[in-house]
């Protein structure tokens, strides 16, 4: 699919330097460790909620394909834009909002490294179970897109359970 001119200068307008068209800077994102490969029309990197509801707003006005994307280490093909379109990579949504110890939980955005939280949780006595071979250098946005888990999914359950 190629979006419109018209369509690439508003999601200027809501990424400005986090927008990219240029095709051979595209490339990386159009492929996963599945084999499988097409091209993106855009790639954008947004930093913050707003920018990823603003986004979501304008592909569906505009009726273009919007795939999210982690760091692209699943097996699936789910991150691969088939019918082109625009790819949100989430690499600049990486902090640890925070870790609630007495209840258990952990707020992260979703490109939070699973080897990161993996760490920070640790220094409190605790783990995420998931842990795909990638753990080091997947995301937990990715990690829940895909339900990965890895062999602690046996004893403690996969991403859907956790």
């Amino acid at each position: 699919m190629l979006l419109s001119n018209s369509f690439i200068g508003g999601l200027r307008g809501i990424f400005a330097d986090a927008l990219v068209t240029d095709p051979a800077e595209c490339l990386a994102y159009g492929y996963d460790n599945s084999r499988r490969q097409a091209q993106p029309d855009a790639v954008v990197f947004p930093s913050a909620h707003a920018q990823v509801a603003a986004l979501v707003r304008a592909c569906r006005n505009a009726h273009a394909p919007l795939i999210a994307r982690g760091r692209g280490t699943n097996t699936t093909g789910a991150t691969v834009p088939v019918d082109g379109g625009v790819v949100v990579s989430f690499e600049r949504m990486n902090r640890i909002v925070e870790i609630d110890a007495d209840n258990r939980l952990a707020l992260v955005e979703p490109g939070v490294l699973n080897g990161d939280l993996q760490a920070a949780l640790g220094e409190r006595g605790f783990f995420w179970p998931p842990d795909p071979t990638s753990s080091p250098y997947c995301t937990i946005g990715g990690n829940l897109a895909c339900n990965a888990a890895g062999p602690r999914a046996v004893k403690y359950g996969s991403c859907r359970e956790n």
